[in-house]
């Protein structure tokens, strides 16, 4: 089983998730952790390895996205899974994007592995970036 956990600044996590839930139901494995203005950074680390040595203890891959390269909850991912960097069953992307969690729901469904998660989510990413003038010849 694949856990999902979305670490962003704000309420962007919870808009994504909710979204991905009108879309495609059971999101039940996907949880979230927000960065709000006066957050403690060092607090943010600590939920992130919580929610991350749960996943662990749970012989459960763990497939996290972030939304902003270079912002705190990127940055306290990275300091957080230095060591873990390694695991097989551990994947971050930053980025997220509604089309890139669908992707990534459905092939956890589907029991891919996470690193296949991955490469589906990335390639969901990109590809739902549209210049919608142009899609519609408008």
């Amino acid at each position: 089983m694949t856990d999902f956990l979305i670490v962003t600044h704000g309420s962007l996590a919870s808009g994504i998730i909710d979204s991905a839930k009108l879309i495609i139901g059971d999101t039940s494995n996907v949880s979230f952790l927000s960065f709000d203005h006066g957050d403690n950074p060092d607090e943010l680390g600590q939920a992130i390895n919580a929610k991350i040595q749960y996943s662990i203890n749970q012989n459960r891959q763990l497939m996290i996205f972030t939304d902003l390269f270079g912002g705190t909850p990127a940055n306290r991912l990275a300091l957080v899974t230095k060591q873990l960097i390694k695991r097989n069953d551990l994947e971050i992307l930053v980025g997220v994007n509604l089309p890139m969690l669908l992707e990534g729901l459905m092939s956890a469904q589907q029991n891919e592995d996470v690193k296949e998660i991955k490469r589906k989510c990335m390639k969901a990413g990109l590809d739902g970036i549209k210049d919608l003038k142009e899609a519609f010849n408008l």
